[in-house]
């Protein structure tokens, strides 16, 4: 099928007809999130705002989401196609926000704007309890080689595929990680510090840690992600229990080596840490299941995840 674009004609096979349908439909909604946004916040979409009446929402919106409210509205004024132009941190939100929607079953049926004036309550609530002392403290880099990237308790067998969470189209490279450290408070008295997310992301994606943690009750939720032992991995497929990420030679019993080299690495302070393909931490809540986020780029590929364990609201 031939299309025409800037006076030039283009062939597209019927695959790429429909994945280039998608990606419109996809900027579309993105287009229209500025606008629900800026209702839901009570912020008129022009550069012009009287600086005292509209100071606190700005301060809130920026608080809130860690972008700049000015940023939307430049991307508001342009053409839809024009926001694959717009910076990483705005593209990568707004896209964030429309992946979110268009995979979650509980918005099917739900009008559009209703939806999003939703889920937009829904940060508001599960938002950080900011009285709560906290440390974002980075753990360093690993290197993703393979396409697939797992998150899993590191006990967990490759033939128990229900209980690891399988990202695919994973961005490969250097990828950096960090660990959120809260102070808990039992019975009135501090509890000690405990990890509340495990965060990595790579080299590629544009936003700081804060920013991830701002925004990653955004992005398309992973739930279920199940530890039994009370610690949880992110790591590169390709070297999942391969012992030689920790200098173990490849010999009878490597896998029991595996589990206890990781569990030995988040015994002490901060209780997470690094190896050459992952990242690992133990739950603050111990055993269970917890959630995970993701965040895709433009191109479909994996640049962040974050785990939450769900420590927020329980001090």
């Amino acid at each position: 099928m031939e299309i025409i674009r800037d006076q030039n004609a283009y062939t597209l096979t019927p695959q790429e007809l429909q994945a280039a349908a998608e990606e419109w439909k996809h900027l579309c909604l993105m287009h229209r999130i500025i606008s629900y946004l800026a209702e839901y916040h009570g912020i008129p979409l022009t550069m012009n705002l009287p600086n005292q009446e509209y100071k606190a929402k700005l301060l809130d919106f920026y608080d809130t989401y860690h972008i700049p409210f000015e940023s939307l509205v430049k991307a508001n004024e342009s053409s839809v196609e024009e926001l694959i132009n717009a910076p990483d941190q705005v593209y990568l939100f707004l896209s964030s926000l429309a992946q979110t929607y268009e995979l979650d079953e509980g918005y099917a049926g739900v009008p559009e704007k209703e939806g999003f004036l939703v889920l937009f309550q829904d940060k508001k609530t599960q938002s950080f309890a900011r009285e709560i002392p906290t440390r974002c403290i980075q753990l360093g880099f690993f290197t993703q080689v393979s396409d697939e990237m797992l998150i899993c308790d590191p006990s967990v067998t490759r033939s128990e595929p229900e209980m690891i969470v399988r990202l695919s189209g994973v961005e490969l490279g250097m990828w950096r990680a960090a660990a959120q450290v809260v102070e808990r408070e039992e019975n009135g008295e501090t509890g000690g510090p405990v990890p509340a997310f495990l965060l990595a992301k790579s080299s590629s994606c544009p936003f700081s840690f804060q920013q991830m943690l701002e925004q990653a009750f955004l992005w398309p939720k992973k739930e279920n992600v199940f530890t039994d032992t009370g610690v949880m991995g992110i790591f590169d497929e390709k070297y999942y229990q391969d012992p030689t990420s920790f200098g173990i030679p490849p010999v009878s019993g490597a896998d029991e080596r595996w589990k206890r080299a990781c569990n030995e690495l988040v015994l002490e302070y901060p209780y997470a840490c690094v190896f050459p393909h992952g990242a690992i931490s133990c739950s603050g809540e111990g055993e269970g299941l917890y959630d995970g986020y993701v965040l895709k780029n433009s191109a479909g590929r994996v640049i962040a995840v974050a785990i939450d364990f769900l420590l927020y609201g329980k001090n």
